[in-house]
């Protein structure tokens, strides 16, 4: 380790946490001023569209991920050990996941069960549901009984896949049976 560019680091880390402490305090103070101003556009006018207290900001707060921080930091684990297939990275929302991970932070096992044109990512099969933190799917995924692979063990595992016309599912749930048997 060259303890000679740690300082460095830290004085970047600091600046960073400076700056983003400063956006907030300026947001706090912008907030009361930003929503009388949309009340009184509002009243101005007699039909929508309307607009939010957000529409006048200049100091906006990065939002948050809105994906649990678990599939966010075992998607980062899977990405790390070169995991996933390429199309999977094409079609993830790599910046939201990217922003929801925490340093550190616990991941799913099992981390990935996959197929041709299937990836799903902290799967949970339990008492014939199959339930996925994030399934990424491809054009060409296959649907109905379809065998899945854990990429850290290699198990199979046959699973009943629905036609899924999203590229990707964020907490989706699915009947691990054929429904019409």
């Amino acid at each position: 380790m060259n303890f000679g560019l740690q300082p460095i680091w830290l004085v970047l880390n600091a600046l960073s946490e400076g700056r983003r402490l400063e956006k907030e305090r300026l947001h706090h103070q912008e907030m009361a001023v930003a929503q009388l101003t949309s009340i009184y556009f509002n009243s101005q006018k007699t039909k929508p569209p309307y607009t939010r207290a957000s529409d006048f900001y200049c100091f906006p707060l990065e939002e948050q991920s809105s994906i649990s921080p678990v599939i966010c930091n075992t998607f980062l684990s899977l990405c790390r050990d070169e995991s996933l297939p390429s199309w999977a990275l094409r079609l993830a929302p790599v910046d939201e996941l990217q922003k929801g991970a925490s340093d550190g932070g616990s991941t799913s096992k099992p981390r990935l069960w996959m197929c041709r044109g299937i990836a799903l990512i902290c799967p949970v099969l339990e008492d014939e549901v199959l339930s996925v933190g994030l399934a990424i799917v491809d054009d060409d995924a296959p649907s109905g009984r379809v065998t899945v692979w854990d990429v850290d063990t290699g198990e199979a595992h046959v699973v009943w896949l629905p036609k899924v016309d999203d590229v990707f599912v964020l907490e989706g749930v699915w009947s691990w049976e054929n429904p019409h048997s």
